[in-house]
């Protein structure tokens, strides 16, 4: 059985999304362990597959307060409250981070729970009525063994334009961690709709080692617009062609006293002709 998948592969991921600024808010409470657990921990690792040197991200776990009060059990949930007093430190943090920036790309959540009782949702509604033009998406993963679909969830998600997968096995986790690239690239073919072939941008990914014995390669890749009518996605389908290392040397001006390399907006060396090349795969 032949398991490669190219919509995996980093060429094809970078091409269809644009750089994303990304918050992981995982449910770290009494309810999630066990398998719940170990199911989410795997579907947070292959998210974080889909990203690329262009994404920012962090993490959030939030734990809750079990306390027992007579003959009833009260839980006392600190969602909303940490919603917003992460709102209201927002300028703080602003001001600490001085000229640290993002991505300048799409600002979206990754909300992992089990299902909780008091649902952010009007910290949400507020967020986004005081903030119209600040558009932060949330895309919401259902997890664990038989939880099944959340409404509550499903309409936070909703609120912010984001979207609502179900991970409740592990057949569930590769495709579903995937499922928030989709929507994000619905949206990039909307800005791309707008714009002509030559003004699309181009998508290069970091080199690394052809696996049928090429060398070092560097791919590139651009979407191809879904034209047709009633279509489901925006992109048809994603290009990509590979160009070697010796063919970058061929095509690249060179003599005695120049030579040319190229690096990315992050600083990152794509080519240099005093690059190391290594001697095996490493993955």
């Amino acid at each position: 059985m032949d398991l490669f998948d190219p919509r995996y592969r980093p060429w094809f991921i970078g091409a269809e999304t644009s750089p994303k600024d990304i918050i992981f808010l995982i449910d770290y409470s009494g309810s999630v362990k066990g398998q719940t657990l170990h199911l989410t921990k795997i579907t947070i690792r292959h998210v974080l597959m889909t990203l690329n040197p262009y994404d920012y991200f962090t993490a959030v776990n939030e734990n809750f307060t079990f306390i027992q009060i007579s003959a009833l059990n009260v839980t006392f949930d600190r969602f909303s409250k940490n919603f917003e007093k992460t709102n209201d430190k927002r300028e703080k943090l602003k001001q600490n981070l001085g000229d640290v920036e993002g991505s300048g790309g799409h600002k979206i959540v990754l909300l992992f729970t089990d299902g909780i009782e008091n649902w952010p949702t009007e910290v949400i509604e507020k967020y986004i009525n005081e903030n119209p033009n600040d558009a932060i998406r949330v895309f919401g993963f259902s997890m664990g063994y038989g939880t099944g679909a959340m409404p509550a969830l499903d309409h936070s998600t909703c609120l912010s334009k984001g979207a609502y997968a179900i991970v409740d096995s592990i057949m569930d986790v590769r495709l579903q961690s995937k499922s928030y690239v989709t929507k994000l690239s619905d949206i990039l073919a909307l800005v791309y709709n707008e714009k002509p072939l030559t003004e699309r941008p181009i998508t290069f990914v970091v080199p690394y080692m052809d696996v049928q014995g090429s060398g070092a390669l560097i791919s590139i890749s651009m979407p191809i617009l879904n034209k047709m009518e009633n279509a489901t996605s925006g992109f048809l389908a994603i290009a990509g062609v590979d160009i070697s290392f010796s063919q970058l040397r061929e095509i690249l001006p060179t003599n005695n006293h120049l030579y040319s390399f190229i690096i990315d907006m992050n600083g990152i060396v794509f080519f240099h002709p005093k690059l190391r090349i290594p001697d095996s795969i490493m993955d």
